[in-house]
């Protein structure tokens, strides 16, 4: 696949619902967090987000980290976004 192509093939196979293939295809950092965060990869996704550091990156990866009931890399992502409120319901 030419390298300019990737994109638009990488968003097809997510749209068809083969998230891991897009992510595995996708050089742009935006679209391979967020490919990361619906797999639940989150070792992926928090160093794509040191990358990124983007507030809503890190909230996202915050919330995603808490449903898996990893509470301190949660609390990580809540304290790089100075996220308070998120941060005063987990402690």
């Amino acid at each position: 696949i030419p390298e300019k192509l990737k994109g638009r093939v990488a968003r097809f196979l997510q749209e068809q619902g083969f998230i891991k293939e897009a992510l595995d295809l996708t050089s742009d950092l935006d679209i391979k967090f967020d490919l990361a965060i619906q797999l639940g990869n989150l070792d992926l996704a928090f160093d794509l987000a040191k990358r990124l550091d983007s507030i809503s990156k890190w909230r996202d990866l915050g919330d995603l980290a808490l449903k898996q009931w990893k509470v301190s890399l949660a609390e990580q992502c809540y304290l790089k976004c100075d996220d308070l409120s998120s941060l005063l319901l987990l402690y």
